[in-house]
């Protein structure tokens, strides 16, 4: 595997949080930025299919993995979902 792939599998990657800086609702796609620095990071629609019908938005807080897409080898969110929806999972399932 390449140096930076073995890098990514030994680290993993917990879920981030961060806010929906844009999306492009006629091409599928967005950006997300997140962390400290205020990285920005690709996101595409087919990632947010635990949303439910909810449209991504411009400042919407959300929950993600960070991943490597296996076509750019560039860093990618996956399993997108709105962070609202990730406490009330979590907390449906504690009762």
């Amino acid at each position: 595997l390449p140096e930076l792939v073995e890098k990514f599998l030994a680290e993993g990657s917990p879920r981030q949080n961060g806010q929906i800086l844009s999306y492009f609702a006629d091409r599928g796609f967005g950006f997300i930025t997140y962390g400290q620095e205020r990285a920005t990071i690709f996101f595409h629609v087919s990632q947010c299919a635990k949303m439910e019908g909810t449209t991504p938005e411009p400042g919407m807080t959300v929950s993600f993995v960070i991943s490597l897409n296996h076509r750019t080898g560039k860093q990618q969110a996956q399993e997108v979902q709105q962070a609202e929806e990730l406490f009330s999972s979590a907390t449906a399932g504690a009762s």
